[in-house]
């Protein structure tokens, strides 16, 4: 059934001969048969059905039956076609402002400047140890945190 002659919406009945198509129509008998069976097995499907309905002409009469707006389908946004995460996040931010607290041209300003990171221009602020503290208690010195940075390889790091 890969064929094409399948896909216009007639079937292919090529290997099939009219005895065999017979056998799987049913009798008059065969048809009450299988909706009495259905009717039973559906039954309380059937009566929460009709018991909404009633209710519903209830409210309407009454005038308090609110019908339910259909919903609209999504927006589809458009493929972001880009050559760099970059651009893909700048095409991104320009069709879809994602929260009103971002400083959008900030972030633009950002990828101007590639060579620049935020870690190699703000420099850590240098503390002083003072002599004058002696406090008795015998601490082990802060041990001093290298600046990290994105290019910085992992293995520098150490274990965590």
């Amino acid at each position: 059934m890969t064929d094409g002659s399948a896909d216009n919406g007639d079937l292919d009945l090529s290997g099939i001969d009219d005895t065999e198509i017979d056998l799987y129509l049913l009798s008059d008998k065969e048809v009450q048969i299988k909706t009495a069976l259905w009717m039973a097995e559906n039954s309380d499907y059937l009566k929460a059905q009709k018991e909404k309905e009633v209710k519903m002409r209830k409210e309407k009469e009454l005038g308090i039956y609110k019908e339910k707006k259909p919903r609209r389908p999504s927006k589809k946004h458009p493929t972001i076609r880009a050559n760099s995460a970059d651009e893909a996040i700048e095409k991104m931010l320009e069709q879809k402002k994602i929260s009103t607290k971002i400083n959008y041209d900030v972030l633009k300003e950002l990828n101007i400047k590639p060579g620049l990171s935020p870690a190699s221009v703000v420099e850590s602020p240098k503390v002083e140890q003072s002599a004058t503290r002696t406090t008795g208690c015998n601490r082990r010195p802060a041990p001093t945190r290298n600046q990290l940075s994105l290019s910085m390889p992992l293995s520098t790091l150490g274990k965590r």
